[in-house]
């Protein structure tokens, strides 16, 4: 009997282990709506907060052998900047209060031919996506947004 009780508990307990939730990675779909926009003009030193409703989506995918985001066309037509993606992903994912906490950050630098350059930076802290991109000195665009995970 305390053979099956022990065997019992163990079988619980890795049932319980695996169905824990999974951390954030490839293959997973972020569906986003935008909170907030933040656009600041360098030149003008001025600050506007565009009342646009925007909603996106992107992808975890794998790209050039590393984790890379994948954002759809609305995100890339807003950004004016076509198939955008951000790579470096890191993940630090840990768990509070009973519950999975998904927290991850990427980083691109972009440059054109015509010397135009942006450093791109995203935080994603459970569900709260933060996004900003900076062009030495003409504008810096700062985005927030709620998504949720399909």
């Amino acid at each position: 009997m305390k053979k099956l009780l022990s065997r019992i508990t163990i079988l619980l307990f890795v049932t319980l282990y695996t169905c824990y939730p999974v951390h954030a990675g490839v293959g997973d779909v972020y569906y986003c709506v935008a909170d907030k926009f933040i656009l600041y003009n360098d030149r003008h030193k001025e600050v506007n907060l565009p009342k646009r409703t925007i909603k996106f989506k992107f992808q975890w995918t794998e790209k050039y052998g590393e984790d890379y985001l994948e954002f759809d066309d609305e995100f890339s037509a807003f950004i004016l900047r076509k198939n955008y993606g951000m790579s470096n992903v890191r993940i630090d994912s840990f768990t509070s209060d009973g519950r999975l906490i998904e927290v991850f950050s990427a980083t691109q630098n972009t440059t054109y031919t015509n010397a135009s350059s942006f450093t791109d930076l995203l935080y994603f802290k459970d569900g709260l996506f933060h996004w900003s991109s900076f062009q030495a000195h003409t504008t810096s665009l700062t985005l927030y947004a709620t998504c949720s995970k399909f």
